[in-house]
């Protein structure tokens, strides 16, 4: 593991303590604040904390936490025991954008195959805002409600269990034999 790496875990473990502990009102108002990723330079110089929000302002919240830098790097550079800490970039997480869109591509690609499948009526099959498009899978005992059709992922047989710490892998030694038999 890098040093770079290292470290920026240890900045991700020590902001998320000392986030709770900023007093500028923009953050406190948020009603969750996370220290999503950190990555920092191989140099060390720049430390992006990527921050996810809930709350009413996300901009305000990261306009607090730059007003906070100064503290905030104070407290890393206790818990590092560091001369050099990075220079602390706030920027906004945008995984729960990426996975709202994503979200939204696979509605448009299930509407788009129910109003293609014969016999199937598009608008009696929807979603609700919060369900996520996904693959049906049967229940353990193969019964579906009537109507129901399962994954064709629920017709194949489970792969089979990798060898466990100190076992050997038999099928790698039946390849090897079957290789031998051929030469």
């Amino acid at each position: 593991m890098s040093r770079a790496v290292r470290i920026a875990g240890e900045i991700q473990r020590e902001l998320s303590d000392l986030i709770r502990a900023v007093r500028d009102p923009r953050v406190q108002a948020a009603t969750l604040v996370t220290i999503a990723h950190v990555g920092v330079s191989d140099d060390l110089g720049v430390a992006r904390v990527h921050v996810s929000v809930i709350g009413e302002d996300p901009e305000g919240v990261l306009k607090g936490l730059e007003r906070a830098k100064g503290f905030l790097q104070n407290g890393i550079g206790r818990a590092l025991h560091s001369k050099r800490i990075p220079e602390l970039r706030f920027v906004l997480d945008g995984t729960e954008a990426k996975v709202d869109r994503i979200d939204e591509i696979l509605r448009e690609i299930h509407a788009d195959s129910v109003s293609h499948s014969p016999g199937r009526d598009p608008e009696s099959v929807s979603l609700s805002p919060g369900e996520r498009v996904g693959v049906r899978v049967p229940p353990e005992n193969g019964d579906l409600p009537d109507g129901a059709a399962g994954s064709d992922l629920a017709n194949h047989p489970p792969p089979d269990p990798l060898p466990q710490a100190g076992e050997r892998d038999l099928r790698r030694d039946e390849d090897e034999d079957e290789d031998e038999d051929e030469d």
